[in-house]
């Protein structure tokens, strides 16, 4: 639960199985080593029928991590409970002289579970958090909110493996409620995300992810109407390029701009009437005077390695805070803190949007 934020649910018998197998294995190992240091040749005949047991222990664990619910994400635990954790353990075991075994174990199993999944448990319920990762040139978002979760894009297949998963994993998030993806060109990646945590509902222009075993429903985004996720708002603007508008906790208000040339941008946003917006996510390209103008943003985050220097300069002329994923790293806003940045020196200062 500390390093790997999962608790897996059938290990100890899993051990129990495999623990021949292993001492064979083991063992075998050994003897056929000793034998192969004097004769090479005997000592792989030796080794040979442990050909058997070995593949066994192999199947049978693939047999345990195939199972439904082999491994639940717990989320991250902190340094103090890991070790009041082994301390309840000790007592479990080596606490006979203090009360009767009976209602020691009891009540030590009660703390226990108090001590691990209590703290995760209330944070999960009360946590209201946005999250825009830091994944190099992938906009890839996690919204929290309470109990349901919802992913905006996959990003790139690395994104979705080391970035996205173990980032849900680390938040203790083992389905998601609702995902988002303007595009079914990255399919694969989306599959990634599902195979290790399952999604409710999965809305795309495309319908490519309708049958996957791991997407529940599917609902398919229609151009410039809002429709409702969960207790969040999306928009699907789409006029030769495809980008967000995102209404989500209390209210605020994301657009997600394509990636347009300075010279494209505002007739993009004439062409979507109502685009002001209080945060401006973007990939980092040159902006023009008059997008920032027409958008009105008090917050934007590049999605990006860097941001382009003319545009940065005139951003924060017109008092907007500037986050750069790469630089900064990962960006997150809930009520209590405002905008965060996760490798920023130094505090931003929140932007007062609560």
């Amino acid at each position: 639960m500390y390093y790997f934020n999962t608790l897996t649910t059938y290990s100890i018998l899993l051990n129990m199985v495999a623990t021949p197998l292993v001492m064979v294995i083991s063992l075998g190992g050994m003897v056929s080593g000793l034998v192969a240091a004097v004769w090479p040749a005997l000592g792989g005949l030796v080794a040979w029928p442990l050909g058997l047991p070995t593949h066994l222990l192999i199947a049978l664990v693939r047999w345990e991590v195939g199972l439904p619910g082999s491994a639940l994400t717990t989320g991250h635990i902190g340094l103090g409970q890991m070790f009041v954790l082994y301390g309840l353990y000790v007592l479990w075991g080596w606490g006979s002289g203090i009360w009767p075994t009976g209602r020691r174990r009891g009540l030590v199993a009660l703390l226990i579970g108090l001590v691990a999944l209590g703290p995760l448990l209330y944070q999960g319920a009360t946590r209201s958090q946005v999250t825009v990762l830091a994944a190099g040139n992938d906009a890839v978002m996690v919204v929290q909110d309470g109990r349901n979760a919802l992913v905006v894009n996959s990003g790139t297949d690395k994104t979705a493996f080391y970035t996205v998963v173990p980032f849900l994993r680390q938040a203790g998030i083992n389905q998601l409620a609702s995902a988002i993806h303007s595009d079914d060109s990255d399919r694969d990646n989306w599959l990634t995300i599902a195979e290790k945590t399952p999604i409710r509902n999965f809305y795309g222009a495309s319908s490519a992810l309708a049958m996957a075993p791991a997407v529940k429903q599917f609902h398919p985004l229609t151009a410039s109407q809002v429709q409702p996720v969960d207790r969040q708002r999306v928009e699907y603007l789409q006029d030769g390029d495809r980008g967000l508008r995102l209404t989500l906790l209390n209210n605020h208000t994301w657009l997600l701009l394509p990636k347009l040339s300075a010279d494209r941008q505002m007739p993009w946003v004439q062409a979507h009437p109502g685009l002001q917006s209080e945060v401006l996510w973007w990939h980092g390209e040159a902006l023009s005077e008059a997008a920032i103008a027409a958008i009105g943003a008090k917050v934007a985050i590049a999605s990006a390695p860097a941001i382009d220097p003319a545009t940065e300069a005139l951003l924060q002329q017109h008092h907007v805070q500037v986050f750069c994923t790469e630089r900064d790293g990962a960006i997150t806003w809930n009520r209590h803190q405002g905008y965060r940045a996760y490798l920023a020196a130094q505090q931003h200062p929140t932007a007062g949007l609560d």
